[in-house]
């Protein structure tokens, strides 16, 4: 996992509320979004085993798992945002393909999307062929309100790389394949659902770039 500037965001390759990551409006509506600061890039590995949803992240696309089972991680992207619907801060995790709507308005700006003076997105699901995935549309530019300074000034926005922080490579077999206590009963239900993180979650303002205030 890394931070990375809106360069490195790479073309894609081969509701339920509460929690800390966006959830998004019913097929057919259109939820708004501002993404805050920078994206972060990481691989993680997502599927059922033993009826049990089991997740991991790594850095690239070489570890065991991939090496011993065959199984390829996917490529991802994550970044903070205003949830708009409540004005509330959460995580928005996606394909690079959704995250290049973002880079767009960079290139064509050379500002950061998630910068003060940055960009609003319209957000929705897309089903096709009985599949769902983002659909990310450009809202406008975007300065952000006194409103919106205070509120991230008082709550700090999620340390993305703790929470996407790589899986260690002596755990990483045992969190995917392994019987694991107590894995069952907090991961049947949705695997991207955490706890609300406490502070050590959270990053100064200081460590953002892009913001002047």
């Amino acid at each position: 996992m890394a931070i990375v500037g809106w360069n490195d965001i790479e073309k894609n390759r081969k509701s339920k509320k509460g929690g800390i990551f966006f959830r998004p409006s019913p097929l057919g509506e259109k939820s708004k979004i501002r993404p805050l600061g920078n994206p972060v890039v990481f691989y993680k590995y997502m599927f059922k085993y033993n009826e049990v949803w089991r997740s991991a992240i790594w850095l690239d696309e070489n570890c065991s798992v991939m090496k011993n089972h065959n199984i390829t991680p996917s490529l991802r992207c994550a970044i903070n945002v205003l949830d708009r619907r409540d004005n509330t801060l959460k995580v928005l995790e996606g394909s690079p393909k959704v995250f290049q709507v973002m880079k767009m308005f960079f290139e064509k700006t050379g500002k950061n999307p998630g910068g003060t003076d940055g960009a609003q997105y319209n957000i929705s699901l897309n089903e096709n062929g009985g599949k769902t995935s983002y659909l990310l549309e450009f809202a406008g530019s975007h300065t952000l309100s006194e409103e919106d300074i205070t509120l991230v000034k008082t709550n700090s926005l999620f340390l993305l790389k703790k929470i996407y922080k790589a899986t260690p490579l002596e755990d990483i077999e045992k969190v995917l394949f392994g019987d694991i206590p107590g894995f069952k009963e907090t991961q049947k239900e949705d695997p991207c659902e955490t706890a609300i993180p406490d502070n050590s979650y959270m990053t100064p303002l200081t460590n953002i770039d892009d913001f002047n205030f």
